[in-house]
C-alpha cells in the first residue's frame, strides 16, 4: 500500500461483530466515543499497546 496517510479520517472501518463504527462517522453522526474508537483502531493497528495511556501526550509518536 503506497498512501500519505491511513487514519480513520481517510477510510470507513467498523467492527464485523459488532457493526461498530470506528471511523470518522463517530464525529459526524454525533455517535460520541470518537477518542475511544480511534484509540481501538490504533491498538488494533498495534500502535498502541493494551493499558497504554497517551491522554495529554503532545506531539507523535514514533512506532516501532
Amino acid at each position: 500500500i503506497l498512501a500519505d496517510e491511513i487514519s480513520p479520517d481517510s477510510m470507513r472501518l467498523w467492527d464485523l461483530k459488532t457493526n461498530e463504527k470506528l471511523d470518522k462517522d463517530r464525529f459526524r453522526r454525533d455517535l460520541g466515543g470518537v477518542t475511544e474508537a480511534y484509540t481501538e483502531v490504533a491498538k488494533r493497528l498495534g500502535i498502541l499497546q493494551e493499558g497504554q495511556d497517551n491522554t495529554g501526550r503532545k506531539g507523535p509518536v514514533l512506532v516501532k
